[in-house]
C-alpha cells in the first residue's frame, strides 16, 4: 500500500488527477481539509478497512490519525514533519515500511517553501545530504544533529524552545511552552473563512435545524439550542481562504453552499473549489 503526502492542497489534487488517469481501475482516496470532516473520517476508516491501496492526502494525516501503509512518499518537509510522516509507515510494524523524501515544484518554485520555515527547511535538506538513507534506529542521533545545525542558526529564546521541544519529540503545544507545530507552518497571513457543506440529507436536516434557531431571540437559549447540534454541524463546515474568487454567499452568519449549488463549489473526489489561492492542509 501507498500513501503521498503533498504540502499544497493544489499539488495533491494535480496528482491525484494524474494517478487516477494511469490506474482508472484503482480505489485512489483523496484527503484533505477542503473535504468535509464528515467525509474524511469516513474515507479514512475505508483506509483501516484496507479499501484501497493508495491515498493522496495534505500533511493533515501526520499527527492524529491511525493510519497504516507499507510505503510513504513526502515532499520536503522539515524533519519533524518528515518523522511524523514515517509514523503512517508501518505502524502496525507488519513489514519493514519505506519512506521516501521528493522535493516538488511549481513554475515558480519548491511546494515547500509556499508553507515552512526556510531555516527548518534548509536545516533539513543539509541532513538528509549527510545521510541519504535513513534506518529508524538513527532516528535518535539525526534529531540530534538537527537540535545542534538549529542551535547554531536560531540563537533565540523561541529557538532554544523549539530545540528542547525537538528534544523531547513534542510535537504540539500542551501548556505556555512552545511546540514544534508552532515553527513549523510560515504564519498565514490571510484570513479563512467558514462554509457549510450541504453535501447529503443529514447536512440538509443540520442546516434546516440550524435555520430555525436563529429565530430565537434570547440569545442564551439559542446558544444552547445550538450546543445540541454543534458537534454534527461543524462535520458539514471547512475552512477556505477569503481571498478566492469563488466565496459562496453568507447565510445565517456563515458561508452556505445548498445541495443545489454543489457543483458550482464542490467536488464529490477531492473537495472544495478554489479558485487563485494556494491552499495548504
Amino acid at each position: 500500500s501507498y500513501l503521498f503526502i503533498f504540502n499544497t492542497i493544489a499539488s495533491a489534487k494535480d496528482f491525484y488527477s494524474l494517478l487516477k488517469e494511469q490506474l482508472p481501475s484503482e480505489a485512489i482516496i483523496f484527503l484533505s481539509s477542503h473535504i468535509t470532516p464528515s467525509e474524511r473520517l469516513e474515507r479514512i476508516n475505508n483506509i483501516k478497512q484496507k479499501k484501497s491501496r493508495l491515498a493522496v492526502t495534505t500533511q493533515l494525516v501526520e499527527a492524529g490519525v491511525d493510519i497504516d501503509f507499507d510505503v510513504v512518499y513526502r515532499d520536503m518537509a522539515p524533519l519533524d514533519s518528515i518523522i511524523q510522516s514515517a509514523g503512517r509507515c508501518n505502524r502496525n510494524w507488519t513489514s519493514q515500511g519505506e519512506v521516501h523524501i521528493v522535493s516538488l515544484k511549481d513554475e515558480k518554485r519548491r511546494y515547500a517553501s509556499y508553507i515552512y520555515d526556510p531555516v527548518l527547511l534548509d536545516t533539513t535538506k543539509e541532513i538528509l545530504k549527510e545521510r541519504p538513507t535513513i534506518q529508524e534506529y538513527d532516528l535518535y542521533s539525526i534529531v540530534n544533529g538537527y537540535y545542534k545545525k538549529l542551535q547554531s542558526r536560531k540563537a533565540s529564546d523561541q529557538s532554544k524552545y523549539l530545540i528542547e521541544a525537538l528534544y523531547s519529540l513534542k510535537y504540539d503545544s500542551s501548556d505556555e511552552t512552545i511546540g514544534i507545530s508552532d515553527f513549523k507552518l510560515i504564519k498565514e497571513d490571510y484570513p479563512k473563512v467558514d462554509v457549510f457543506i450541504e453535501i447529503n440529507e443529514k447536512a440538509m436536516d443540520l442546516w434546516n435545524t440550524y435555520q430555525k434557531l436563529k429565530e430565537i431571540n434570547n440569545i442564551y437559549e439559542r446558544r444552547n439550542e445550538f450546543s445540541k447540534i454543534k458537534a454534527d454541524f461543524y462535520k458539514y463546515v471547512i475552512s477556505v481562504p477569503e481571498r478566492i474568487e469563488n466565496i459562496p454567499p453568507e447565510v445565517s452568519g456563515i458561508r452556505y453552499v445548498n445541495k443545489a449549488s454543489l457543483s458550482d463549489y464542490y467536488d464529490q473526489e477531492t473537495g472544495f473549489k478554489v479558485k487563485r489561492e494556494v491552499a495548504i492542509w
